[in-house]
């Protein structure tokens, strides 16, 4: 998982969202025997919600020690699927997203090769880089 892999090579912290509690159990355990149960935390949520009722306050309080005002990294890596059945409901979701992160700050999307992120939202500037079947596009605020 990246965010674990960020905050081993020097991030204040990170935040996972996953909707399978399996899935939250199996990184649950992964933080405690990695030691960084402290500095990552796990939410089992539906991230569309949680994107639809994002709030960089409530963000904050998940993890008070850490400098908010700092860049975030935001890697972006649902279901495929969910980029077209769900489209609308993702993009104005990051759009909330990318609102509330500091300048500096990167979203990092990836997709397959079928959705065209750039085009889903064309007003940010993007950084589109194809590894069949995949699509990695990056963004700044």
């Amino acid at each position: 998982v990246l965010p674990l892999e960020a905050v081993s090579r020097g991030s204040q912290a990170a935040i996972i969202l996953e909707f399978m509690h399996k899935a939250v159990n199996i990184i649950v355990d992964n933080l405690e025997e990695l030691g960084l149960k402290d500095r990552i935390r796990v939410q089992n949520v539906d991230t569309l919600r949680w994107l639809k009722n994002f709030s960089a306050t409530d963000l904050a309080r998940s993890l008070p020690d850490c400098d908010w005002s700092k860049p975030w990294i935001v890697f972006v890596c649902p279901p495929y699927r969910l980029w077209t059945a769900e489209c609308e409901k993702l993009t104005n979701g990051l759009s909330l997203l990318m609102e509330g992160c500091p300048a500096g700050s990167q979203i990092v999307c990836e997709t397959d090769n079928s959705f065209d992120v750039t085009q889903a939202l064309p007003d940010w500037e993007w950084d589109a880089r194809f590894y069949d079947p995949a699509t990695i596009a990056i963004t700044r605020t």
